[in-house]
C-alpha cells in the first residue's frame, strides 16, 4: 500500500460517517417537527369537541333557530301586505265646497288603492291588515267673503268615530287659499275605520274648502 493510502481511507471513512450522521439529524428533526403539528393539531380538534360537546345546548340553539325562522317568516309575510291609498277631494263647477261642522270629508277622487281599503263613496279607509300606518292629510281652507266673524277650517282625523288628538287649522284672509296638513302613525288592527272630519273652530259653523289641495293618503309600514 502507497503511503498515505490508509490515512486517505480513513478520513474517507470519517466523511462519510459524518454525512449519515447529518442525514440522521435532519430526519430527526423532520420527525419531531411533524409530532409537533400532530399534537398542535390533536389539541386544537379536542378544544373545538368541547366547545361542542360542552358549551353548545344544542336544545337551545334549535330554539334560537326556531325563533329566527319564525322572525323571517314574519317579515316575509308583511312584505306581501302592499296597503297604500291616496285620495283627492274634486269639486265640480266651483273652486270651493261649504261643509258644516262635524261632516267626513268625501275624497272623491282616487289616485291609487292598493289594497282596496279606501272608499270613495264615504271617504273612509278601512283597514284590510293590520300594523303600524302612517296617514297624512292636507286641508285648503278658502274664504269668499270679507266676514272676519268666521274664518278658518278646522279638521280633525278619527279612528273608529273617536278623534285621535291630531288636527289641521288653515285661516285664511279674505279670498286667500291657505292649505294645512298632518300626519299621523300608530298601530291599527283590521277593520279599523279611519276618516277627515270638519269642527268646530270659534263661531263658524260652515267651513269653505277648497279642492284639490285638499288630499288623504295613507300607508302601512310594516
Amino acid at each position: 500500500m502507497k503511503p498515505g493510502t490508509e490515512l486517505k481511507q480513513k478520513i474517507s471513512q470519517l466523511e462519510n460517517e459524518k454525512a449519515d450522521n447529518g442525514r440522521v439529524n435532519t430526519v430527526k428533526m423532520t420527525l419531531n417537527l411533524v409530532q409537533s403539528s400532530t399534537d398542535d393539531l390533536r389539541n386544537r380538534t379536542e378544544l373545538v369537541q368541547t366547545k361542542i360537546t360542552g358549551e353548545q345546548d344544542f336544545s337551545s340553539f334549535g330554539s334560537r333557530l326556531d325563533n329566527i325562522e319564525t322572525n323571517v317568516s314574519t317579515v316575509m309575510e308583511t312584505m306581501k301586505k302592499k296597503v297604500s291609498f291616496s285620495a283627492q277631494l274634486r269639486i265640480q263647477n266651483s273652486n270651493y265646497t261649504q261643509l258644516s261642522k262635524n261632516k267626513t270629508i268625501r275624497f272623491n277622487h282616487v289616485f291609487y288603492n292598493d289594497g282596496g281599503g279606501f272608499n270613495a263613496t264615504s271617504g273612509e279607509f278601512t283597514v284590510p291588515q293590520s300594523g303600524v300606518y302612517i296617514f297624512i292629510f292636507f286641508v285648503e281652507s278658502y274664504q269668499p267673503t270679507d266676514d272676519k266673524t268666521c274664518l278658518g277650517t278646522f279638521v280633525k282625523l278619527y279612528v273608529d268615530g273617536v278623534y285621535a288628538e291630531m288636527s289641521a287649522i288653515a285661516d285664511p284672509n279674505y279670498e286667500q287659499h291657505i292649505q294645512a296638513g298632518n300626519s299621523y302613525i300608530n298601530y291599527f288592527d283590521k277593520g279599523q275605520r279611519v276618516l277627515i272630519q270638519t269642527a268646530d273652530l270659534e263661531k263658524c259653523q260652515t267651513s269653505y274648502i277648497g279642492g284639490t289641495s285638499t288630499t288623504f293618503s295613507g300607508l302601512l309600514l310594516y
